[in-house]
């Protein structure tokens, strides 16, 4: 998806040795369809060179010895061209001058005179970011409607481990897409979506699991944030998008997704319950690897029906909207519609496994299913379907 085509980002550019991180988060901005110029200030230009975001985005940059008053490289008319102006890294300096009103460089000038959404990506030294004076300043611009991307803990390049790092670019990508795509009605949602499959332990190195990849319910939490909403993931699966701004917990089997669950129903609204829950159980589990030696030509594995995870949380209350994969296009409807009434579900989400969708897939066709309607949607890349999704049940 260009989940940013035609869009106008006015990306400024600070004194920090994270500086060179700007150069990718440009990258991904114009990958995404995003038109983007850059500003830097001169303390930045000691750390990368205009030359290399010229090369990236096909743009001058506007930097003090470029300022022309003669076209619209200049503080007050570059936002005539901007819609959004995101600062990335912002130094402490650049911080505190900012909730104060000053403006003394042309990055601060410009970053004055805009009148379009501010994303700022904060990166000092740890007792820099924790002073009292970069702190309040930091609260100040939130309050004001700037979207502060938190800085991360690492080892800094003053060789200090603590909380100061800018964030990764991938995250400030998708906080400034949020920017663009938040609704109002959204603010207030607090969603839980649960993906991936379990691994029932038969002994220490073999279990039962299945084919989910766990990549529709990760598109579902990033659809919900980007559009303002409160999202939390549980999911067995590896992330599939690098650092994403996104609430994540882990689990392995039925028991600990319970656990997990039971923590976190209180605290949402609604949950998208996308995780492929194991049927069946096996019934004796063995203390150590079972041996061929032992078990014979051929081991006879008795199993136990699993226990009812979705039906259970459904019991407390929140809104639940269920996932099917199935293969037998025939009955398919019927046992998503009987999985509805059911468990008291609000909606079905049915993905009929065939050529066009499989496990692992990077599409999907989905019917979404409501005790008013069915809706058959095209197929759509595993984002946008979670837009439908989102769109439908919400």
């Amino acid at each position: 998806m260009e989940l940013l085509k035609d869009r106008r980002i006015l990306l400024g550019i600070t004194g920090s040795i994270a500086a060179y991180k700007g150069v990718e988060l440009a990258r991904l901005l114009i990958k995404a369809g995003a038109k983007v110029r850059v500003i830097m200030s001169e303390e930045a230009k000691r750390f990368v060179t205009p030359l290399t975001f010229e090369a990236i985005t096909g743009h001058a940059v506007l930097h003090s010895q470029s300022e022309s008053w003669a076209s619209d490289a200049n503080h007050i008319h570059i936002h005539r061209w901007a819609e959004l102006f995101c600062i990335a890294p912002a130094t402490a300096n650049t911080l505190n001058k900012l909730s104060h009103g000053v403006a003394d460089t042309l990055l601060l000038q410009t970053a004055l005179a805009s009148p379009h959404p501010l994303v700022l990506a904060p990166a000092a030294n740890t007792q820099m970011i924790e002073h009292p004076s970069t702190q309040v300043s930091l609260k100040l611009l939130a309050q004001r409607g700037a979207c502060i991307v938190e800085p991360i803990e690492k080892l800094l390049a003053c060789q200090v481990q603590g909380k100061g790092a800018m964030a990764e670019p991938e995250s400030i990508f998708w906080h400034i897409v949020r920017t663009f795509y938040k609704k109002e009605d959204y603010a207030n949602r607090h969603l839980l979506i649960t993906g991936g499959g379990t691994k029932e332990d038969i002994d220490p190195v073999r279990c039962l699991g299945n084919h989910s990849s766990g990549k529709m319910a990760e598109a579902l939490a990033l659809a919900g944030f980007l559009l303002g909403a409160n999202t939390t993931l549980i999911t067995s699966a590896p992330p599939h998008r690098a650092n994403l701004p996104i609430a994540r917990f882990s689990y392995t089997d039925t028991a600990s997704l319970k656990r997990t669950l039971a923590k976190q129903i209180p605290f949402h609204d609604t949950l998208f319950m996308a995780a492929a829950v194991s049927d069946y159980l096996p019934k004796e589990t063995f203390e150590n690897k079972a041996k061929k030696k032992t078990l014979g030509a051929s081991w006879d594995l008795t199993l136990v029906q699993n226990e009812d995870v979705l039906l259970d949380a459904a019991k407390t209350g929140i809104r639940c909207i269920g996932f099917k994969a199935e293969t037998d296009a025939q009955h398919a409807l019927s046992h998503a519609e009987e999985m509805l009434r059911t468990k008291g579900l609000q909606g079905v989400c049915l993905n009929i496994l065939g050529e066009e969708t499989t496990f692992g897939g990077e599409n999907t066709v989905m019917h979404l299913i409501t005790p008013q309607e069915n809706l058959l949607l095209p197929p759509l890349g595993k984002l946008q379907a979670a837009f439908r999704i989102l769109e439908t049940f919400l």
